[in-house]
């Protein structure tokens, strides 16, 4: 447990830098629709107004299993069908069920702080100040009041830890990069029955906006151990007020199994018999659950969302020219349009689409995933492919690479990442099948309320819609 500890909050370090910087915001000026009988280009109006509603506070930042998420679906449902899509093959309409885990809170969370000798206390707003940090081994539920400690990393063992354990442990970020490898105290912190009561994770100097992420798993969380409570750096001053401090905290939630949705649609044409290329976006967010302030998720991902839903639009609308243009006369392969569910919590939408099409698709299939692109020119585009899809990152590397090269952005390529591709490729439930997300990362704004559609840069999004056109046209 302790070695899954430390990967997935070494991953949570990651946010820090990428966050120290603010997005620019601006309006999103994009170019209108080409006049019809001329090449395929992108509506920037459509695209706009598709970035804005899926960032609506009406989608409360679609957030797996909420309310505003089971609305973006079935928008996203209503569009496809809109653009003359039809159900995937042996489905009777665009939703593809599969259960998952979510979070649910029963009571709002409770966080504040009772400096030495001061009979007030100073209450703390739900995601402005601090966010309730799910992963596994954590408490969900708690109620405690307990003394507030500051860990240092030149001085912690994990004998110290267990001294300690009555107490709440603040840990600044400094500390905790240096400790997070160092499995022996990283055991004792998260120990289901010698643990601290609570960890305060501590955001930099300069850091008072909070990157939020919901990991769960279908395992049980304990009802020992420590609840893992994020603050801004303005907060953690609060806590650092001198020994004496107490922390009273209040948490309420709960991981339940429940019906989650994909949507998934099939442009009309093509040979059934050929296995399809599937163009695929995560249209899931971080939501505002435990939260006072909206995670509206623009760039991660409406951004990926509404660029495949315009290259939907586009090639159903120009059908007979995919896979036909130059005079070629080959068969054109099918063409699904996919909007993954729960990656935010760790790809499972697309795992279980993966598992639901093993045995049903031969060999071949390809699926180019969009996530958290078009929000800079300066930031390079990555195509992270999942092993095995060496033929499929090469085409999207040529075709990719001149209109880049236009706007003087760099084209990096790893094998690996963490997005929807990882649920294909060679060595997953499709065998056969090769993936490809393009991603560009770092991105300020990531899992924060400062992601809004005004991130977006029009000229980027374009050229990325008009090299997926031309290649899959090719």
């Amino acid at each position: 447990m302790a070695r899954k500890l430390c990967i997935i909050l070494a991953i949570l370090v990651t946010f820090f830098s990428p966050l120290m910087a603010g997005p620019q915001n601006e309006s999103v000026t994009l170019p209108s629709a080409v006049p019809a009988g001329r090449e395929p280009d992108l509506d920037g109006d459509s695209l706009g107004e598709s970035l804005r509603r899926l960032s609506s506070p009406e989608m409360e930042g679609r957030l797996t299993g909420s309310a505003g998420n089971a609305r973006a679906g079935r928008w996203l449902a209503e569009e496809l069908s809109k653009a003359g899509l039809k159900p995937l093959p042996g489905r009777g309409d665009f939703y593809l069920p599969y259960p998952q885990p979510v979070l649910r809170e029963r009571t709002p969370s409770v966080v504040e702080i009772f400096p030495k000798g001061s009979g007030a206390g100073t209450s703390l707003s739900a995601g402005v100040d601090y966010q309730v940090l799910v992963r596994k081994g954590v408490r969900l539920r708690a109620d405690i009041e307990a003394r507030v400690v500051t860990l240092e990393a030149s001085s912690v063992s994990p004998g110290w830890v267990r001294e300690n354990r009555d107490a709440v442990l603040l840990i600044h970020a400094r500390d905790f990069e240096a400790i997070v490898h160092n499995t022996p105290v990283m055991q004792a912190l998260f120990h289901e029955e010698h643990s601290p009561r609570g960890i305060i994770l501590a955001m930099p100097a300069g850091m008072n906006s909070l990157p939020r992420g919901v990991f769960l798993t279908e395992e049980s969380y304990p009802e020992v151990g420590p609840v893992f409570i994020q603050v801004s750096h303005r907060a953690s001053e609060v806590f650092s007020q001198g020994e004496g401090t107490r922390v009273r905290i209040s948490v309420h939630q709960e991981v339940a199994v429940q019906e989650a949705v994909n949507i998934g649609g099939a442009i009309p044409g093509g040979d059934g018999d050929l296995p399809p290329i599937i163009l695929s976006a995560h249209f899931d967010g971080q939501g505002r659950l435990g939260s006072e302030v909206l995670y509206p998720g623009a760039i991660d991902n409406a951004s990926g969302t509404a660029l495949v839903l315009e290259l939907a639009r586009s090639l159903s609308e120009n059908r007979a020219g995919v896979g036909k243009s130059s005079g070629n006369d080959l068969p054109s392969r099918p063409v699904w349009i996919l909007f993954f569910n729960g990656e935010e919590q760790g790809l499972l939408g697309s795992r279980a689409f993966a598992g639901a099409l093993a045995g049903r698709a031969g060999p071949g299939v390809w699926v180019v995933n969009i996530d958290m692109v078009a929000h800079s020119n300066k930031t390079a585009l990555t195509l992270a492919s999942a092993p095995g899809s060496g033929e499929l990152l090469r085409e999207l590397t040529a075709a990719l690479t001149p209109p880049l090269a236009d706007l003087s952005m760099a084209l990096n390529t790893m094998e690996g990442g963490l997005s929807d591709h990882g649920s294909f490729g060679s060595e997953s439930p499709v065998p056969g099948s090769q993936a490809v997300t393009l991603v560009q990362a770092p991105y300020p704004g990531m899992h924060s309320p400062q992601d809004i559609p005004g991130n977006l840069k029009p000229g980027v999004a374009r050229a990325l819609f008009l090299a997926l056109v031309q290649w899959m046209n090719q």
